[in-house]
């Protein structure tokens, strides 16, 4: 059961890197982004990890439609660029989930 949840857990990781993003609007502080092919657990992890920065003002996400994998995410910042933040916060969430699965293949 385990070996199977832990494939399981990495499909949905590599389901998570092939995610299609596109920029719906940007402004100075502003980024409204469509993302398609992703999950709500490694979306939850960016809106995480942008919510942990302190110019992040506001970071959120919503399902578009109910049937399809699309995303509406908003990231407002105060005194930094949002592509930069959401940018870092993808590569803290990847680092994460590398140290997740390393460490639960280790107790194998």
């Amino acid at each position: 059961m385990l070996k199977t949840s832990i494939v399981i857990f990495l499909k949905a990781i590599f389901v998570s890197y092939c995610m299609e993003i596109k920029i719906i609007n940007k402004k100075e502080d502003t980024l409204e982004l469509e993302i398609i092919d992703a999950d709500h657990d490694f979306l939850g992890l960016i809106e995480s990890e942008l919510n942990q920065n302190s110019k992040v003002l506001v970071a959120t996400y919503k399902k578009s439609h109910p049937e399809f994998h699309r995303y509406e995410f908003l990231i407002k910042t105060k005194g930094a660029d949002p592509v930069e933040a959401f940018n870092k916060a993808i590569k803290s969430a990847v680092k994460t989930i590398e140290s997740v699965t390393k460490e639960i293949v280790s107790q194998l």
